[in-house]
């Protein structure tokens, strides 16, 4: 009898660690004034911890000159938990404005790790808050990148009953800002059982900024689980 195969696709995001972070100027343009927690600045990529206040409304552009893409995490997100996501969300634009096509949405809904990446050099997100009083705290990072350069063993298709795979260049460090997923498929009524031998993450703001995140997919349901150290 042919066996139906059932798409369960396990993620698994690798970043990259960071300096320590400090107090700095927000970069690009905003339309609002937020408190900055802390910001990290490299030639290549950026972290931010905002904080924002009730009834905002706050565009920020990044840019880059060169031939490169942006992709964007919001590794953090602490939002109104009552408010729907209508009234208060993050929307991220691919272009110069939020007049550009929509990359999608983040709400205090989600329970996943968002990451979105731009078509060209220039990406656009928006914060908009609802008027409860309550702490918001959001934790951005982005960073440039050449889409047509790819790291070696990073990330692929998974579908034999039994393997193993290691992050690039393990047991040595993996490659600053390296995003890898993973995609592990099996049949109907097939468990998928994953034993980690060995993980380490960066030692500064663990869970922020370094973190795996596991993404479970079944048909009528969707498990997510952020490993943070």
């Amino acid at each position: 009898m042919e066996l139906v195969r059932r798409l369960m696709p396990l993620t698994l995001l690798i970043l990259s660690c960071l300096a320590e972070l400090t107090m700095a100027e927000a970069e690009g343009n905003a339309s609002c004034t937020v408190s900055l927690g802390g910001a990290n600045m490299a030639e290549t990529h950026k972290a931010m911890i905002l904080q924002l206040n009730p009834s905002e409304n706050c565009t920020w552009t990044i840019e880059r000159p060169e031939n490169k893409s942006i992709r964007i995490i919001f590794s953090y997100v602490q939002l109104d938990p009552d408010g729907s996501c209508e009234s208060e969300n993050i929307k991220v634009f691919d272009g110069t404005s939020s007049n550009g096509p929509l990359l999608g949405q983040v709400c205090s809904k989600n329970d996943y790790v968002p990451v979105f990446e731009s078509s060209s050099s220039t990406l656009t997100f928006q914060i908009v808050t609802d008027s409860a009083r309550i702490q918001r705290t959001v934790f951005v990072f982005y960073y440039f990148f050449s889409p047509n350069i790819s790291i070696p063993n990073c990330g692929g298709y998974l579908d034999t009953l039994e393997g193993s795979f290691t992050s690039p260049n393990y047991p040595k460090p993996h490659p600053e800002l390296a995003y890898c997923v993973w995609h592990i498929q099996v049949e109907k009524d097939y468990k998928i059982k994953l034993n980690f031998k060995e993980i380490l993450l960066c030692q500064f703001l663990p869970g922020i900024f370094c973190f795996l995140h596991l993404n479970l997919c079944r048909k009528h349901q969707h498990y997510i689980f952020n490993l943070l150290f």
